[in-house]
């Protein structure tokens, strides 16, 4: 996933990856960035880089992400396409396709649905648990459930397909 870092009037575009295990990394124009991202609550986190720990508080406004690190405080943008991170969005994307992609990295904690039910607009499809807090993410329309790629317990990162649906007319 691509954002964007914007300190004063300058706009940095990051490449960010995240694994299951929580562990990422992060290319700012040359540099990588390589570690381990800890949840504490449901605005804080532990990042861990290369031996060093730093506690990083942060908050979310529309398509903006605003970071607090060592008393300084960085807006992040985040990219257009990434729908599922809008406050309000209800934690899906309807991308082409038609899949239902984790709005953040988290654990699937429940399923409601199988392979081959019908669901209503609304209905409940599935849990995340990210940071300590439970994100419902329900049908953004009516339709089919064609394919279910993970299980409870697995681990998402942002943006990857968690159920493919087929929506009715």
């Amino acid at each position: 996933m691509e954002i964007s870092l914007k300190l004063k009037d300058n706009i940095f575009p990051i490449e960010f990856s995240l694994d299951k295990e929580q562990k990422f990394s992060a290319r700012v124009s040359e540099n990588l960035i390589q570690g381990e991202l800890v949840p504490l609550s449901d605005n804080e986190i532990w990042l861990k880089t290369a031996g060093r720990t730093q506690r990083i508080r942060f908050a979310r406004e529309g398509e903006k992400m605003f970071i607090s690190l060592h008393g300084h405080v960085y807006e992040i943008e985040l990219p257009e396409k990434e729908e599922a991170l809008r406050p309000g969005h209800g934690g899906h994307s309807t991308e082409p396709g038609n899949k239902i992609c984790a709005p953040m990295p988290g654990k699937i904690l429940k399923l409601f649905v199988k392979e081959g039910q019908q669901v209503a607009a609304d209905d409940r499809l599935l849990i995340v648990e990210a940071m300590k807090m439970e994100n419902e993410i329900k049908s953004p329309r009516a339709g089919v459930i064609k394919k279910i790629n993970f299980a409870v317990n697995d681990l998402v990162s942002v943006g990857q397909p968690i159920i493919e649906m087929e929506f009715s007319s």
